[in-house]
C-alpha cells in the first residue's frame, strides 16, 4: 500500500470518525484498556524472562544444589570445606563462588535498620562477569587485606540510605558495631541471589574453624567454553563421591545437582509471568472481538454505500485499504494511551507485587514500552479489520445480490465472535476461581500451630559486643522477663527459625539414631527454642514432655523431635522417650530423647512438606540470632511498640524493624498466588463485562438486521412471547458454543495452574460448572434486552421498512 494511499485512507477515516464519534470513543476505550493491559505483562514478560542477563556469557553459568543420603531435599547446601575441595577439583568450571543469606544491621542516623545481607566469595563477582556502578567489586586481595571488613552496596540501598552519594565509596559505615569500607555501589538491575540483598560483604575461610564444615553455602559455578552442561555434570557426579569418600561424617551420600543459572533466577517468577501474560492477551482479544464486531456491523450498514462505489469505479481494494485506516487509527489512539497507561501500571505493579521479578529496576525502561506497544497496535489492527475487510472483499455491485445467503454468513461470523467472547472469559473466569479457591484453602489451613494474636520480632545480637554464650544467654533471659511482666502478654516462644519467618537460622544437620537393628543415619533440620516454645505457639506434645528448667545446662544433652523424624527414623517405636539422638553439630553429640511434637510447617501450607526435625534447648545451646513471638490477650500489632521499647531499653543499637503479626507473616508466604489470583479477578471481570457488551452489541444489530422478518411473523399471527423465544434461541446457540470451547479452555489453563493452586483440583467439577452457569446468566441478560425490544416490534411499521 503506498504511502500516499494510506494517507487518502487515513483522511477519509478520520472524516469518517467525525461524523460518528460514538463510534470512535468506543472503539478508543476498548483497545486503550486491551492494549495497556497487555502493554504492561508483555514488558514485564521481556524484561524477566526474554531480556538477556547483563552478565558475561550468562548460558555458561550454574547453580549447584546438594543432596544428602537420607535428606529430606535435593535442593540443599554446601560447607565452606566442600567448596574449597571442590575447587581443587573441578575441571569443568573457569570459576566456582560461593554466598548465604545473612541479616546485617546499619547503625547510622538515628533507629537501627536491619535488611537482609548477602556473605559472597570474592571471586562471585569475576565468576559473574559483573562491574560495580560506582567504585569497583570486592576481589579476593582487597577482602583479605581488610579482613573481610569491606561492603558492596545495593542500588536501593545507596538511594535509600545514603542519598544517592557518589562520594560514599572509600568511606566507612557501621555494621552491628563494627566498620566497614564501602568497596562500590552495584548496578540497579543487579540482583543476585535476592533483590532484598542491600550489601555484599565476602566471605573469608578458615578451614581450621568449625564454621568450613556447616552446610550453609549455594555455590554458583562458571563451566568452561568448550564444556557442556551434561559433561560438567558427568563431571561433579565424581567430585561429589570423592567428597563423600573423604569427608563421610559431613557429606554422607552427596550428590550434586546442576541448574542453569537463569532457570534458577526465573523459577518463581515464571508461572505468574506466563500466566498473567497470557490472561492480558485473552483480554486483548476480547477486546479485538468487540470492535471487530462493532465496525463488521458498520460495514454491514455501509454496503449501499460500498456497492455504489463499486459500480462507479471504486476499486475493491481502496475500500479494504479504508477499512483497515479505520481500525489503525483506532489502534493507534488506543496505543498512545495505553503507553502512557502501560507505564503508570509498570511502576505500580512492580511495586505492589509480593513476587520477586528478576531485574524488575529495568522492567519497562527504554524503548521496551514503545516497541511492544507498536508490536500490539499492529496485531489489534489486523484483528479488528479482519471482520469488516473480509465482509468489503466480498461486496458486490448491487446492494441486493445474494442477501440471503450472505446476511446467514454475516450474522454466523458476528456470533461465532461473540461465542469466541464467551469461550475467553469463561476460561478467565475458571482461573480465577481457582485461585480465589485456592487461597481460601490456605487461609483456612491448619499450619500445626496457632497463629492468632501472636507478634513477633527476630533478634540478631551483634558479635562485638555479645561474643560469649553467657552473654547471650543473659540478654534473651533479662529480655524474655521483661516481656513476661508486661501487662497483656500471655507467654512468649522463642526460636531460631520461627514458622513463616523469611529469616532465622534454619539448616539440615546429619544425625544417626542408634539402637536399631539397623543403624539409621541421614539429615534433620535444627531448631533451638525456649522451653514456653511449643505451649505459646500452640504446638501439641504428642509424647514425652516440653523442654523445662531440668534442660538449662549443656552437659543436660536433651532433644525432642517431631512427628516426621519419628516416621522417618523411628517408625516402628511405641515410644522414642528415652531414645538416644547422635547429631554432628561440632562433632558427633549423643542426645537423650525426652518428647515428640506434631508437625509445623515453618515455610508456609505452600512450602515444602514437614521434614525431619529436631528441637534443643536455648538454655543449653543458646545462640545470637533468635525470634520472638509474644501471645497477647489483645490486638498483636498494638503490642508493637511495647516490644520495641522493652528491646530498646536492654540495647538501643539493635534494630526492630521487623515486627510484625504472626497471621499477617503466614498469609504472606502466599502473596504471590494471592496477587496472581487478584490479576486474574480482575482480567475475568473485564472480560465478562466486555462480554456483555459484546452479547448485548450483536443481539441488537440482529434484531435491527431482523426486524421486517419479526414483522411478517407477527403480521401472521406470531405471539410476542413467541418472538422472545426465538431472539433467545440465537442467543442460547451462540452461548452453547461459548461454553463448550470455554470448558476446553479453562480445562487448558486448569492444567497450566495446577502447580500454583492449593486444596482444589484443577478440574474441579462445581468451579466449571458455576463459570459456566456464570457466563451463560451474563450471556441472557446480555441477549435479554434486545429480545424484548423484538417482542414489542409494531407489524405494520415494520413492514413499511424497505
Amino acid at each position: 500500500m503506498a504511502g500516499s494511499g494510506l494517507g487518502l485512507y487515513l483522511r477519509e477515516a478520520l472524516r469518517g470518525f467525525a461524523r460518528r464519534k460514538t463510534i470512535f470513543v468506543v472503539g478508543f476505550l476498548i483497545l486503550a484498556l486491551g492494549l495497556s493491559l497487555s502493554a504492561t505483562m508483555f514488558c514485564v514478560l521481556y524484561g524477566v524472562m526474554l531480556r538477556p542477563l547483563s552478565f558475561a556469557d550468562p548460558h555458561r553459568l550454574v547453580i549447584a544444589w546438594a543432596g544428602y543420603e537420607g535428606g529430606s531435599s535435593e535442593r540443599d547446601s554446601f560447607s565452606a570445606q566442600t567448596l574449597e575441595q571442590w575447587r581443587r577439583e573441578a575441571r569443568s568450571f573457569s570459576g566456582l563462588a560461593a554466598f548465604r543469606y545473612t541479616q546485617l544491621t546499619l547503625l547510622r542516623r538515628g533507629e537501627p535498620t536491619d535488611f537482609q545481607g548477602a556473605v559472597v566469595s570474592p571471586e562471585l563477582f569475576s565468576v559473574l562477569g559483573v562491574q560495580a556502578r560506582l567504585g569497583a567489586v570486592i576481589g579476593p586481595e582487597q577482602a583479605r587485606a581488610q579482613q573481610g571488613k569491606v561492603v558492596l552496596l545495593s542500588h536501593w540501598l545507596w538511594r535509600q540510605r545514603f542519598g544517592a552519594d557518589p562520594a560514599v565509596v572509600g568511606k566507612g559505615v557501621d555494621l552491628g558495631g563494627e566498620i566497614y569500607t564501602v568497596a562500590g555501589v552495584m548496578p540497579q538491575d543487579f540482583d543476585v541471589p535476592s533483590q532484598e540483598v542491600g550489601m555484599w560483604v565476602p566471605l573469608l575461610i578458615d578451614p581450621a574453624k568449625p564454621e568450613a564444615t556447616r552446610k550453609n553455602l549455594i555455590v554458583i559455578g562458571r563451566l568452561r567454553p568448550s564444556v557442556s552442561l551434561a559433561q560438567a555434570q558427568a563431571d561433579v557426579d565424581g567430585v561429589a563421591r570423592r567428597l563423600a569418600t573423604d569427608f563421610p561424617e559431613t557429606n554422607r551420600g552427596m550428590r550434586i545437582h546442576l541448574v542453569p543459572f537463569f532457570d534458577e533466577l526465573i523459577k518463581d517468577s515464571r508461572a505468574f509471568v506466563l500466566v498473567a501474560s497470557g490472561a492480558s492477551l485473552l483480554v486483548l482479544l476480547i477486546c479485538c472481538a468487540n470492535l471487530g464486531n462493532l465496525l463488521l456491523a458498520r460495514a454491514i450498514q455501509r454496503r449501499s454505500e460500498f456497492a455504489v462505489r463499486l459500480a462507479l469505479g471504486a476499486r475493491r481494494r481502496h475500500l479494504v485499504g479504508l477499512v483497515f485506516a479505520e481500525a489503525l487509527i483506532l489502534a493507534v489512539s488506543g496505543g498512545i494511551a495505553a503507553a502512557g497507561l502501560a507505564r503508570w501500571m509498570i511502576e505500580l505493579l512492580v511495586r505492589m507485587t509480593p513476587i520477586e521479578l528478576p531485574r524488575s529496576a529495568e522492567i519497562g525502561h527504554g524503548l521496551q514500552i514503545p516497541i511492544v506497544t507498536v508490536v500490539l497496535v499492529l496485531v489489534a489492527a489486523l484483528l479488528v479489520s479482519a471482520p469488516p475487510a473480509l465482509e468489503v472483499a466480498r461486496s458486490r455491485q448491487s446492494a441486493g445480490a445474494g442477501m440471503g445467503s450472505r446476511a446467514t454468513s454475516r450474522r454466523f461470523a458476528r456470533q461465532l465472535m461473540v461465542a469466541a467472547e464467551m469461550a475467553i472469559a469463561l476460561t478467565l473466569l475458571v482461573g480465577a476461581a481457582l485461585m480465589a479457591r485456592t487461597i481460601l484453602a490456605l487461609r483456612g489451613a491448619n499450619p500445626g500451630y496457632r497463629t492468632d494474636h501472636l507478634v513477633a520480632l527476630q533478634i540478631y545480637l551483634p558479635k562485638t559486643k555479645y561474643r560469649e554464650p553467657p552473654q547471650i544467654r543473659q540478654f534473651f533471659a533479662t529480655f524474655f522477663e521483661r516481656l513476661r511482666v508486661t501487662p497483656g502478654v500471655a507467654a512468649v516462644a522463642a526460636s531460631s527459625g520461627l514458622p513463616a519467618g523469611k529469616a532465622g537460622i534454619d539448616f539440615d544437620l546429619p544425625i544417626q539414631v542408634p539402637g536399631r537393628a539397623t543403624e539409621t543415619s541421614g539429615q534433620a533440620a535444627i531448631r533451638v527454642v525456649n522451653p514456653e516454645y511449643f505451649k505459646a505457639m500452640g504446638i501439641p506434645v504428642i509424647q514425652g514432655r516440653a523442654f523445662d528448667d531440668r534442660d538449662r545446662e549443656p552437659q543436660s544433652r536433651k532433644v525432642m523431635i517431631n512427628r516426621s523424624f519419628i516416621k522417618k527414623f523411628l517408625p516402628e517405636a511405641p515410644s522414642v522417650v528415652g531414645r538416644q539422638l547422635v547429631v554432628f553439630l561440632r562433632g558427633p553429640e549423643t542426645y537423650e530423647i525426652i518428647g515428640a511434637v506434631a508437625d509445623v510447617h515453618n515455610d508456609g501450607m505452600l512450602g515444602a512438606a514437614p521434614k525431619p526435625e529436631f528441637y534443643l534447648p536455648f538454655t543449653a545451646k543458646p545462640i545470637s540470632g533468635m525470634g520472638v513471638a509474644v501471645r497477647t490477650s489483645g490486638e498483636p500489632l498494638a503490642f508493637a511498640r511495647v516490644l520495641r521499647g522493652n528491646l530498646w531499653a536492654l540495647d538501643p543499637d539493635l534494630p526492630a524493624s521487623s515486627v510484625d503479626a504472626m497471621e499477617h507473616m503466614v498469609t504472606t508466604t502466599f502473596n504471590d498466588r494471592s496477587f496472581l489470583a487478584t490479576l486474574l479477578v480482575l482480567f475475568a471481570l473485564v472480560a465478562v463485562a466486555l462480554t456483555a457488551l459484546g452479547v448485548f452489541s450483536v443481539m441488537s444489530f440482529s434484531v435491527s438486521q431482523q426486524v421486517r422478518e419479526i414483522g411478517i411473523r407477527m403480521a401472521m399471527g406470531a405471539r410476542s412471547e413467541e418472538v422472545l423465544h426465538l431472539v433467545m434461541r440465537q442467543a442460547a446457540r451462540v452461548a452453547l458454543t461459548g461454553v463448550a470451547f470455554g470448558l476446553c479452555g479453562a480445562w487448558l489453563l486448569g492444567r497450566g495452574l495446577a502447580s500454583l493452586i492449593y486444596g482444589v483440583s484443577a478440574a474441579d467439577p462445581w468451579v466449571f460448572l458455576g463459570g459456566a452457569v456464570f457466563v451463560g446468566l451474563v450471556a441472557a441478560l446480555g441477549a435479554y434486552l434486545p429480545s424484548r425490544w423484538a417482542s414489542r416490534i409494531d407489524p405494520v411499521a415494520a413492514l413499511r421498512i424497505e
